[in-house]
């Protein structure tokens, strides 16, 4: 709140007569509203696509986001390849997310669909971001290329026989050009 009172009492072209503390509290409340309720909007027509950065596989990430583990797979790229998916579409941005304490930071306007709590940082997670003003549903369809996006598809550490099965033969169907292969975590550790 410090920084929209601060910003209603310095700005340009303002008449000093207006400075009394509550008229600023007043402005500053309503500049907040106002941004609030921009940031709201941009939700409306804004999609994301969520990935996990990390150089090995995660056992919370397998828990968290497959509402089935023993049936999920998970699918290895690079922020290059997942670029060169999306054609390279410049209206689609790729990008890390920071964490921060939004007690004592907040996020710009501009980019509020970059910066999650810290409380989530174990995600690690890279955003490809794209605002459509002009969609109708809960989602968008954009165009990829699957031979570009994967690079290897990892089966569930907790999947049956039966599932790697199915894997294989759907990637083999489609003709996906990736590797498929159970967790490393199914590996027994040399001791």
């Amino acid at each position: 709140m410090d920084f929209f009172k601060h910003a209603v009492s310095t700005a340009p072209g303002r008449n000093p007569c207006d400075n009394t503390h509550e008229k600023i509290i007043e402005e500053a409340n309503c500049l907040l509203n106002q941004i609030e309720k921009v940031g709201q909007k941009s939700r409306e027509y804004t999609y994301i696509s969520c990935w996990h950065l990390n150089s090995y596989e995660s056992e919370a990430m397998w828990k968290l986001y497959s509402k089935d583990a023993a049936n999920a797979i998970a699918i290895q790229t690079t922020t290059k390849r997942l670029y060169e998916a999306f054609d390279k579409d410049p209206t689609i941005s790729i990008g890390k997310i920071k964490y921060i304490d939004f007690d004592k930071n907040f996020a710009p306007i501009n980019g509020a669909f970059w910066y999650k709590r810290k409380s989530f940082e174990y995600e690690n997670e890279v955003r490809a971001v794209i605002s459509k003003i002009h969609s109708s549903g809960k989602g968008v369809f954009i165009p990829i290329s699957i031979d570009k996006l994967i690079e290897k598809i990892y089966i569930s550490p907790y999947a049956s026989e039966w599932f790697v099965d199915v894997v294989k033969s759907l990637v083999e169907k489609y003709c996906v050009k990736a590797d498929v292969t159970y967790s490393m975590m199914k590996a027994r550790p040399f001791y």
